[in-house]
């Protein structure tokens, strides 16, 4: 299944599955618990809910600083944006439906320009993204075009320029017996 079939049965995202799904692949590869932690990292990334809702919660114990879900909340826009336990901020359309409003708010205030928006998102400001190379990153993303699937793969894409393949031809199957 391509990224942004799931964004399908997610009602009323505030920006286009279009551009969100670019910012999905770059911020998580589509690992609905991912889970970012800023100036640290995990071992391995949780494969199931129950323990990505562990380590958030061990992450918060512990007071760090991190981002969960498919498009990467960060644990201090939880609450603001309605996302009030673990097990909500993992939800696939909750976590995109904050995602796409976080992402409108900041294109809001960037006057339309999606590349402040992209370092808005990802950073809070109109500026960090672009120095870091987020922003890079989700333009390179849109620019190619990328197929993205889940697990974050992107497909191989076709050539225009390659010849067709030869035409099949059929040949008679002989008949086989069986003893």
């Amino acid at each position: 299944m391509l990224l942004g079939m799931e964004m399908m049965a997610c009602q009323d995202l505030a920006v286009p599955a279009t551009v969100l799904r670019h910012v999905v692949h770059i911020e998580s590869g589509a690992n609905p618990y991912a889970i970012g932690v800023v100036g640290g990292r995990l071992p391995r990334q949780p494969r199931s809910l129950d323990e990505a809702v562990a380590t958030a919660r061990m992450l918060e114990v512990k007071g760090q600083n991190f981002s969960v879900g498919i498009a990467q909340i960060n644990r201090f826009n939880l609450k603001k944006y309605g996302l009030d336990t673990h097990e909500k901020a993992f939800d696939l359309c909750a976590n995109l439906s904050v995602a796409a409003r976080i992402l409108a708010d900041c294109y809001a205030s960037a006057s339309g320009n999606w590349g402040k928006a992209f370092s808005c998102y990802y950073s809070g400001n109109f500026v960090r993204g672009i120095q870091h190379g987020y922003v890079r990153k989700v333009y390179d993303s849109i620019s190619r075009g990328l197929d993205v699937v889940d697990g974050g793969g992107e497909a191989i894409p076709l050539r225009p320029d390659a010849p067709p393949p030869p035409a099949a031809t059929s040949a008679p199957v002989a008949d086989v017996q069986a003893d």
